[in-house]
Parts: structure tokens; sequence; C-alpha cells
């Protein structure tokens, strides 16, 4: 018989958490405690990863729930999410009920549901997981960071926040304030799909699309991204590039499903192989743009 795989029953304790009260008491204690400090929203990650034994070297959580980071705000031809907002509340905001931005609202509607009331935003970005659903949402959406230090503030584009597995571009005396994602132009449709293996499972690959189209119907603007089929969330930009200034067919979205497979460099895990992953792109693009294009029409 084979080797039955059991989840490693590692306890962790930090030797202190402390909820701060205000950007400039985290800011000390980021500066203070480097690469031991880890902030914390809801802990959904934090949680899974101490259970792993992923975090012998973090000795001070730092609880950011009360710096007043939970809201979506439309403003500036912008909508901003705080990063305390929990998933839910993205679910189930009107703003997203909009065609344009649907790919965020389906991207925060998983099961388990403690996961979705706890989960915040901010802990679906930083944790550099290529697994969660929200990044490949995000990103197909042009989202930036906002990410604050005591040395000031900077706009990253989400595009450029990813390095590699478990890797951002985060400095370990910053945390993340704000998620900003402009509102798109009109004649534009964004959906979201992924597949598991099991409804409470994570995903074995998920793709995000959005298409902005002209009064003739011709692709004036197209992001595609994928999460759990590489080591981050990506866009697949030689794809995206295909797709622009085209007609949005049946023939065109199977070439750029073509391309897609050949784009990413997917991984193998216990979920699915390279090689499943590489056929699963190709199926989800083609589902996920079909959904996205007829929403442009809406």
């Amino acid at each position: 018989m084979g080797e039955i795989y059991r989840k490693p029953a590692v306890g962790f304790r930090s030797e202190e958490y402390v909820r701060v009260q205000s950007v400039e008491e985290a800011f000390s204690y980021l500066k203070k405690y480097g690469e031991e400090a880890r902030i914390i929203g809801g802990g959904i990650t934090l949680h899974e990863l101490g259970v792993m034994g992923s975090l012998s070297r973090v000795k001070k959580l730092i609880d950011i729930q009360q710096l007043k980071l939970d809201y979506i705000n439309s403003e500036d031809r912008s909508i901003k999410i705080g990063a305390s907002t929990p998933v839910y509340k993205i679910r189930d905001h009107e703003v997203f009920r909009n065609v344009a931005l649907r790919a965020l609202a389906e991207a925060s509607d998983f099961v388990p549901v403690q996961v979705v009331n706890n989960a915040t935003i901010g802990g679906e970005i930083c944790t550099g997981l290529p697994i969660l659903s929200l990044p490949p949402a995000l990103l197909a959406l042009d989202s930036s960071v906002k990410c604050v230090s005591a040395d000031g503030e900077r706009i990253i584009p989400l595009d450029n926040f990813y390095v590699d597995y478990f890797l951002t571009e985060l400095r370990s005396d910053e945390l993340v304030k704000e998620i900003s994602i402009p509102v798109p132009s009109a004649k534009t449709g964004s959906a979201f799909k992924y597949e598991k293996i099991t409804a409470a499972d994570y995903p074995m690959g998920s793709v995000a699309v959005r298409f902005s189209i002209d009064q003739r119907g011709k692709c004036t603007e197209c992001r595609v991204s994928t999460g759990s089929l590489c080591r981050i969330p990506m866009r697949a930009k030689k794809t995206e590039k295909m797709l622009e200034g085209t007609d949005l067919n049946k023939q065109t979205l199977d070439k750029a499903a073509n391309e897609i497979s050949k784009e990413i460099d997917p991984i193998s895990d216990l979920r699915a192989s390279a090689d499943y992953r590489r056929r699963l792109a190709r199926v989800l693009f083609v589902e996920t743009a079909e959904i996205a294009l007829n929403r442009t029409k809406m």
C-alpha cells in the first residue's frame, strides 16, 4: 500500500501578540523585529502555516484589525478596498455586481464559509501563494497595492507584486493598507472560474478574464490571469496581446486557448500534474472568456 500523507501537527505560539491601535505603532514593531514579525488580519493563512511548522522564525504577531482598514469606497474613478476587508463583504457588495467587476465577486465566493467570513483581502494578497482565488481576479482588474511604512508609501501594480512562491515585493517593514481597482470603461465584462477536486479544497487551476469591446465588437483591451497553475498568480500577456484588436469569436478564443496552454509554466503537486494543468488552462480559459464576452453585451 502507498504511504498515507498526514498533515504534521505542529503547535505554533508566538512570543508576543499585540493588537496595535495605529499604523505608527505597527511600523514601530515591524521596524524593530523585521523578519521575526508578521501582520495578522483574519489569521487564516497564519494558522495553516503554523500547523505546517513554517513559522519557526516568527516571534511577534501584529494584529491590525483596529486600524479601520475595513472598507469599500468608490472615488476618483477607482474602487478602494481596505486591507482588513473580509472576503464575504467583497462577495456581497453591490459594486461588484457590475458585470465589468464580476470576476472579483466570483473569486470571493468559495467554501468553507468560515474562511470567507474571516479571511481578508490583504491576507489573500500578501501570502504569496498561487492557490488563492482573489489575486488572479484582481490581476485581471488591473489592481494596485498601497504599501506603507515609516518611510512613506509605495503604490505597486499587482502585476509587479509577486516574485516567487511565498515571495512578494512587500518589505519586512511595510504593511499593505489598501487595494485600488480602476473603474472599467463601458462595454466591459469580466469573469472568474476555477476547478477543484472537492468544494472545500484549494483549486487545481483558476482563470480570470476581462474584455472591453468597441461599438463594432472588437476587443480594445484584454486581461487574462491565472492562479494555481504556476508558481505565482500571473497574467498571460502573450495571450492578451493575441486577442486585443480582434473580433472575439469562437475561432479567436480557441487560438488564444492554445496560446495560454503554451505560455504558462505549470507546476506539479498533490492536486494535479503539470500536464493536466496545461490542459486545464485551455478549458478554463475558453469557459471563462465566453462568460466575460457575454457580459460585455449586457
